[in-house]
């Protein structure tokens, strides 16, 4: 009871996903949900997800929140290519107080990946080596655009493709490695399904919470409407997260965590099924 053997990650990360495409509803944004998953699991604390248009005002009002607020680490996605509403540089640049400048390591990055993709670098393409002075081009060995990373204060700010087959392998090279590297826990989560009439449920979570405090424990429940028996049982998913040192760490923890369900749950006659 009470244990607090693993604090909460404290290495703090904010998404910003831009695009007209996801605030239309055009588009769904899939891209911050599989970064806050990744930074997640590399034992981030992800304090944010937001989303804006291809307006530079919009874009320089999130950095500079996420900026003001402390965050580790800001990842935006999208505005990086060769369309005159791709404006994250400029935003940056604008929020930064810096210029935009043509970055020759990221014209190089450019031209290779024209080269690799048996097309030419013509003007509007050239726009895509842009970037803000001072930051550094990050490599993208799928598609065309060059990524960037910058500092603003205790902030490192990486702007990624909005495209996710491009995305998320520079993630997983140049992103990960960066969270990894600040963070000394892991996490490792885990979705159960307790079948049982929902309202019995509500103490015997109440319980796993005060049992295990360093974990988190989301419930979504399936109330009855009209028409809904609330003897039936229906089931309830939770989600569950835990942290540890290293990934076989969590792996110990959720299995207590999991057992100590199964006994609570079948000490009212339910049972617990797990997604794997």
């Amino acid at each position: 009871m009470g244990d607090e053997r693993v604090a909460r990650p404290r290495y703090e990360v904010e998404v910003i996903s831009t695009g007209d495409e996801i605030v239309f509803g055009q588009l769904v944004d899939t891209n911050a949900s599989w970064i806050a998953k990744e930074a997640t699991e590399q034992g981030a604390r992800v304090r944010r997800l937001s989303c804006v248009g291809d307006d530079i005002e919009d874009i320089m009002k999130a950095v500079d929140c996420g900026v003001s607020e402390g965050r580790n680490l800001i990842v935006i996605t999208g505005g990086l290519g060769p369309s005159p509403d791709d404006v994250t540089v400029e935003a940056l640049a604008q929020a930064t107080g810096k210029r935009v400048v043509y970055d020759e390591r990221a014209v190089k990055m450019l031209e290779a990946n024209c080269r690799a993709a048996s097309i030419a670098v013509t003007e509007p393409r050239k726009r895509m080596a842009r970037s803000v002075e001072g930051a550094d081009p990050i490599e993208n060995a799928v598609g065309l655009a060059p990524g960037l990373r910058m500092r603003v204060g205790r902030t490192l700010i990486i702007a990624l493709p909005g495209i996710p087959k491009e995305m998320k392998p520079m993630f997983k090279r140049f992103v990960e490695p960066q969270i990894a590297r600040h963070t000394v826990k892991r996490s490792v989560a885990r979705k159960l399904h307790i079948l049982m009439p929902y309202y019995h449920t509500f103490p015997i979570l109440q319980t796993l919470r005060v049992c295990f405090p360093d974990v988190y424990i989301k419930t979504h429940s399936k109330p009855p409407t009209h028409g809904r028996d609330p003897d039936r049982v229906y089931g309830m998913n939770v989600d569950v997260v835990v942290w540890g040192e290293q990934e076989g760490d969590c792996e110990d923890r959720l299995q207590e965590v999991q057992a100590r369900l199964v006994d609570l749950v079948a000490e009212q006659g339910g049972q617990v099924r797990i997604d794997t």
